[in-house]
């Protein structure tokens, strides 16, 4: 409930981020299907990651850079690394970044 709105104040607009999924991406696997990599230090909530950057460090000590297939750098990561999306096969999620207009007082 917008009190200020009802008590006759002149609604405006603001811009909010928000965030649009575009694709998962998995963690790297071994050949039996095993998860070979964990996430690279550097990868966080919302900091954008642009193709070529360090996203995983394999258990050999290799780093595996990002590869997805969106032609474009300006994606951001969400859900790092969270344990309730291992079995699903997300390692992260790649979004973009959306403005959308909303009323307020």
């Amino acid at each position: 409930r917008n009190v200020a709105l009802e008590a006759g104040a002149a609604p405006t607009t603001a811009r909010l981020d928000a965030y649009r999924r575009v694709l998962s991406v998995d963690f790297p696997r071994s050949g039996e299907g095993e998860v070979a990599a964990l996430i690279a230090p550097g990868v966080r909530d919302f900091k954008p990651i642009a193709r070529g950057t360090p996203t995983f460090v394999g258990f050999d000590g290799s780093t595996v850079l990002e590869t997805h297939d969106e032609p474009r750098d300006d994606l951001v990561p969400f859900f790092v690394n969270e344990a309730a999306y291992w079995e699903k096969g997300v390692a992260y999620v790649l979004a973009e970044t959306v403005g959308v207009e909303v009323e307020v007082a």
